[in-house]
């Protein structure tokens, strides 16, 4: 008898521990999507990220483009010849 109360009592308390685990694994599997859903946010948060930083060369490109050189390069008096290697070295930005 004595030995089927303490095989109850063992029963009880493993009973108990099996519920709060239980518990808690409900509330972890919630959690996750959750969580999962926040990662794939800062995944895209990222990548956006990535595709505006300028390269090397197109920063390069673009501050030759802006600098007094290109322009001291390219005459005034070449002003439509000037728009168009302007227009050209864009182009080369847009496609790389």
């Amino acid at each position: 008898m004595e030995s089927l109360k303490r095989r109850n009592g063992e029963n009880l308390r493993l009973k108990k521990l099996f519920e709060a685990t239980k518990k808690q694994f409900e509330v972890a599997t919630l959690e996750v999507p959750k969580v999962r859903g926040e990662l794939d946010g800062a995944l895209v948060e990222i990548s956006e990220l990535e595709k505006s930083i300028p390269t090397e060369r197109e920063a390069a490109v673009q501050e030759y483009l802006s600098s007094s050189t290109f322009h001291l390069a390219i005459k005034p008096y070449y002003a439509q010849e000037a728009r168009f290697e302007k227009r050209k070295w864009m182009a080369v930005l847009d496609h790389s």
